[in-house]
């Protein structure tokens, strides 16, 4: 069995690299060991905790976009609704407005403030604690 092994692209395509290439294995228990020692430092834990909380804080963008799609669905299922009771029936407008209701389910299913599966962390002085929405 051959031994794999990491290699700059440069070396590989361009020839412009002098780095010698890297035993597979050796270099991804040094990134491991390296991460690992990384999350047992406090500093580091507390910077990444900081960034995750930030992003975490920022404002969905799914959001709107859930919004105004459902927004649009309920709009057409009343224009359908309304096409109906002006006698404007046919196959195609059963079909139309089934699809519809069909897409609001699903996006009422799909919608993020919906999903109480979504695990929010809560920093509590330095200390962190997964709690359910």
């Amino acid at each position: 069995m051959r031994a794999a092994f990491y290699k700059c692209a440069a070396a590989k395509k361009k020839k412009t690299c002098d780095k010698k290439a890297v035993r597979k294995q050796w270099l991804e228990d040094l990134v491991v060991t390296e991460t690992m020692k990384l999350a047992e430092d406090d500093a580091s834990m507390n910077a990444i905790i900081a960034k995750v909380m930030e992003l975490q804080n920022q404002e969905s963008t799914d959001l709107p976009i859930y919004e105004k799609q459902l927004k649009e669905t309920e709009t057409g299922i009343t224009n359908m609704l309304n096409a109906i009771q002006m006698g404007i029936l046919t196959s195609s407008t059963k079909e139309r407005l089934e699809a519809l209701e069909d897409q609001r389910k699903e996006l009422q299913i799909c919608n993020p403030t919906m999903l109480q599966t979504i695990k929010k962390l809560d920093c509590d002085g330095g200390s962190v604690s997964a709690s359910w929405i």
